[in-house]
């Protein structure tokens, strides 16, 4: 018997979802899943795993609408690289980052902020995709 996803495939994640929402403390959550059967029980330590990639998405989300809100209309192309800037800045801010990683969110944050900007202050706001990314691979040839 292999590996089984408990958390991805668990018949009460949506109320363990909710639970995260509400701020109930992982030990009470624990014991309401343990109580529900032995086939519910899920460890502490996954909890908190999940919980804390729950609440980093949430954030995420509400900073990705914050600095959408911010720059108002927007292309597809600017939302991916505002998406880009907002992810790298939590990244970033997380305590027990390698400098390495680090040093790679920091490049990634500042390569977006100056596409953007340059997408942003030029006739370039019907470029596609494709086209960004040959120009951030030129980017990162050149260097």
């Amino acid at each position: 018997m292999g590996f089984e996803p408990k958390y991805q495939d668990h018949k009460y994640k949506n109320k363990i979802i909710e639970h995260f929402e509400k701020g109930t403390p992982i030990s009470k959550i624990a014991s309401w899943l343990s109580a529900l059967g032995p086939e519910h029980a899920i460890s502490t330590y996954t909890l908190r795993h999940h919980k804390k990639k729950y609440v980093d998405s949430k954030r995420s989300d509400e900073e990705l609408a914050k600095a959408k809100n911010e720059f108002g209309d927007t292309t597809d192309l600017e939302y991916y690289l505002i998406e880009t800037i907002v992810q790298c800045r939590i990244k970033k801010e997380q305590k027990n980052l390698r400098s390495y990683d680090y040093q790679k969110y920091d490049q990634q944050m500042q390569m977006a902020i100056k596409l953007l900007n340059e997408i942003r202050s030029s006739d370039q706001r019907g470029m596609s995709m494709e086209e960004v990314f040959s120009k951030l691979s030129n980017k990162v040839q050149n260097k």
